[in-house]
């Protein structure tokens, strides 16, 4: 297959996505999405699509159902056989721990790894979809810099069914930057947009994931202490959402998450 890289400064990896051969960990709401997209889908300045892939879940079940709605794609036994086995891994985990522990194994440490840092070959890129801490994908990229193994952050900022249509906004990151422009064609077939950051920083992605999450909770929570005010003094609620989404709030955070707020359509 052809993807060779060289981690220095002054070398760039060279991917054919037609050959390719693209790994998936973690099949849950997000990662299945994101999985599908990528596999069938092809974006508007990338013609082609994947034609092999590798998936695990460990949830046997959703790897099954997985495999039997693409084809493309066969179940692995464990996390270690996508990474031995593919160009490219995504990964879609739900929190720090749970990634560093995919990463590393159950030390969570680099000095004693396991898991799926041994089994990634030299000049594979791993993507790493989870919205952690930028310090964790600091520790995982330099881990694997020293194996030539390249890392790209790229947490997704999207609601599953969003993500499903290929709604989604993905800020992608790596300290080696010419890895971004391989990446970004696969995330484009998922996402309205994609934007590298060229810090050479590979939690920086992360940085901006996070800002824009104190963004969503701080309108979520703005616009519960507005509806609750006018509820008090006798008015629709749901009126008022409807006015605001449709003039000067016109906009998908006040949309979708204030409907849902507007009806509490939420729990608690």
């Amino acid at each position: 297959l052809s993807l060779r890289m060289s981690m220095s400064e002054k070398s760039t990896a060279t991917v054919n996505q037609s050959d390719q051969v693209i790994g998936f960990i973690g099949l849950g709401k997000i990662g299945y999405a994101l999985a599908r997209n990528i596999i069938t889908k092809s974006s508007t300045n990338d013609k082609t699509t994947t034609q092999t892939a590798i998936h695990y879940d460990i949830n046997e079940e959703i790897s099954t159902q997985f495999a039997k709605e693409i084809p493309q794609s066969k179940a692995a036994s464990s996390p270690e056989e996508v990474a031995s086995s593919c160009d490219v891994l995504f990964t879609a985990l739900p929190n720090d721990a749970i990634l560093l522990s995919a990463v590393f194994g159950p030390s969570k440490k680099e000095e004693e790894s396991g898991g799926i840092h041994n089994a990634l070959r030299p000049s594979s890129i791993h993507v790493s979809c989870s919205t952690v801490s930028p310090t964790t994908s600091r520790i995982i990229a330099s881990a694997h810099a020293k194996r030539s193994i390249g890392f790209v952050a790229a947490p997704i900022f999207a609601r599953p069914d969003g993500l499903a249509l290929g709604h989604a906004t993905i800020p992608l990151s790596s300290s080696h930057p010419p890895l971004l422009a391989q990446i970004q064609p696969l995330l484009q077939r998922t996402a309205t947009k994609v934007q590298p950051f060229e810090e050479k920083d590979a939690g920086a992605a992360n940085v901006v994931k996070l800002a824009g999450n104190f963004l969503i909770a701080s309108a979520i929570e703005s616009m519960s202490e507005a509806f609750a005010l006018v509820e008090q003094q006798g008015l629709n609620r749901e009126a008022v959402h409807t006015l605001f989404s449709e003039t000067i709030f016109d906009c998908l955070i006040y949309k979708g998450y204030g409907q849902r707020v507007a009806t509490r359509d939420h729990a608690p």
